[in-house]
């Protein structure tokens, strides 16, 4: 049985938790923006600037670094830089968590998602609510297209994955006990 980890770009990790056991629970996968809290084995970077700096400094050689296919080709293809296919068509808050989320259930029975904040956003401004409820809806759609993938959420259990029989709730710290 195959378990990958996810965490989310905001994840505020309780301090007593040392994020780079999570590993122990199975393959971790976050944005760039956790490298420096999680130390995980799969980075994501969906933006080209950054991806493209990043590969200059090296940054693929302390993990497996993830890009989109079309700037893989312009940063020359490097031989430790994993790609993906496909791009946002609508604007979406943390592109990395869903792209995350689409390659490690791909390849897993079971996946963790660890600090996906689900509270609603404080703000009057319709673009970043718009970000917000494009990257929920994308989130429900990558559970609801994998009904075979068991999901683990650490955090409360948003509304739009509550009756989905492939979901369910369970602390951080009572799994990594378990590991």
């Amino acid at each position: 049985m195959k378990i990958s980890v996810v965490v989310a770009n905001r994840a505020v990790i309780d301090p007593t938790i040392n994020p780079e056991n999570f590993s122990q629970i199975g393959d971790t996968w976050a944005g760039w923006q956790q490298w420096h809290q999680c130390h995980q084995k799969n980075v994501i970077c969906h933006d080209t600037n950054t991806a493209k700096r990043m590969i200059d400094l090296g940054f693929h050689r302390a993990c497996k670094f993830w890009i989109p296919e079309s700037v893989f080709a312009i940063a020359n293809r490097p031989d430790t830089v994993g790609f993906y296919a496909g791009d946002f068509v609508h604007e979406v808050q943390d592109q990395e968590e869903i792209v995350a989320l689409h390659i490690a259930s791909s390849s897993s029975d079971i996946v963790v998602m660890i600090g996906f904040d689900w509270e609603p956003l404080h703000t009057v401004d319709p673009i970043l609510l718009h970000q917000r409820a494009n990257r929920d809806g994308l989130i429900a759609q990558v559970v609801n297209d994998t009904p075979t993938t068991q999901w683990v959420i650490t955090d409360d259990v948003p509304d739009c994955l509550k009756e989905r029989p492939n979901v369910m709730q369970e602390n951080v710290k009572n799994l990594l006990q378990d590991a």
